[in-house]
């Protein structure tokens, strides 16, 4: 009996001595949740989101709270965690509800429904091909279930890696950035047996080289046109020249000198000197302006392939009331 009454009280004495420790801890919990929280909303006005949502992670963690949850999705929005937000405002929405706060269940709902259509999206598609056994699919090393292959699940905006991993197989991965109201597709290919060869690789063919005149060359194309223009001037005054000489020797002797010839005749005369020296001018520069183009042309033309050589040789001629240039080339 005595034992009893022993144990009892060694009992009782142990409750007693554990029962303050217990609360003590709750209370340093939620104070310290308290101190987060704050923190948290100075950083908040401060704009300083990337900083504050950890906070209040951590503070609804040690003590959660409708209070703080929905502080948390304010919190993800700003930050452009949108899926983030979306989701702890339906959390908020729902646990109102239950409570019977229906004002800010409502407040909570039309949140998350400004947010749905801003949402992006992610659609991994595993075609049966590519389903082997024991085939994993993870997003940033997490592991995607089966049953969400092939669905639209929602995704912050941000970087993620998606890949695939299966036994004995080559693994596989790509990096994907999407953005609001986004839809992205993502297709697992077959992977490839870790016992095969690996494929030849591609080699990419060299891009084309693009066709076009430069700057020098279009230069020798505009001087070659000023050299054209010349011969085509000498060309023209040097036979009107020519006739004009005929209709005055029909006329006199000798026209230059205007001994025996008419006014007309005399006239006709100067009329062939003029002509001739506006044609003799015209074959100079234009012989020049062409003998210049063709040099710049050639001068400033893109390399040639190997094993092909080209020569060009311009030999001008220019003479009283005629001139010329001829080309001659290998190509």
């Amino acid at each position: 009996m005595v034992r009893r009454r022993w144990l009892l009280a060694a009992l009782m004495m142990a409750l007693a001595t554990a029962a303050p420790t217990s609360a003590q801890a709750d209370q340093a919990t939620v104070a310290r949740a308290q101190t987060l929280f704050d923190e948290a909303i100075v950083l908040i006005k401060e704009g300083k989101y990337a900083e504050a949502c950890p906070k209040l992670e951590e503070s609804d963690r040690l003590d959660p709270g409708m209070g703080t949850e929905y502080r948390l999705a304010e919190c993800y929005e700003s930050a452009g965690k949108i899926v983030s937000a979306w989701k702890m405002f339906r959390a908020v929405a729902d646990a109102a509800q239950r409570e019977g706060q229906g004002e800010r269940a409502a407040v909570a709902i039309r949140r998350a429904a400004a947010l749905a259509s801003r949402l992006p999206m992610l659609l991994v598609d595993v075609p049966a091909p590519s389903r082997l056994p024991g085939l994993s699919v993870l997003i940033d090393g997490k592991i995607i279930p089966p049953s969400d292959w092939s669905s639209k699940i929602p995704i912050d905006p941000g970087e993620y890696l998606i890949s695939a991993k299966a036994p004995k197989r080559v693994g596989w991965a790509r990096t994907i950035s999407p953005h609001e109201r986004s839809v992205m597709m993502v297709i697992v290919p077959e992977l490839r047996d870790s016992s095969a060869p690996p494929p030849p690789p591609v080699v990419a063919a060299p891009p084309p080289v693009k066709e076009g005149l430069s700057t020098p060359r279009i230069a020798a194309l505009a001087v070659g046109g000023v050299g054209v223009a010349g011969l085509v001037l000498g060309t023209v005054f040097g036979l009107r020249a020519g006739s004009q000489w005929s209709d005055a020797r029909t006329t006199c002797h000798d026209p230059v000198a205007g001994t025996g010839c008419p006014s007309t005749a005399t006239e006709l005369g100067k009329d062939a000197n003029g002509s001739a020296t506006v044609s003799t001018i015209g074959f100079v520069v234009g012989g020049a302006a062409l003998l210049t183009g063709t040099i710049l042309w050639f001068r400033f033309a893109p390399p040639k392939q190997a094993g092909r050589a080209s020569s060009f040789l311009l030999t001008p001629a220019f003479g009283p009331g005629m001139g010329g240039a001829r080309l001659e080339g290998s190509f």
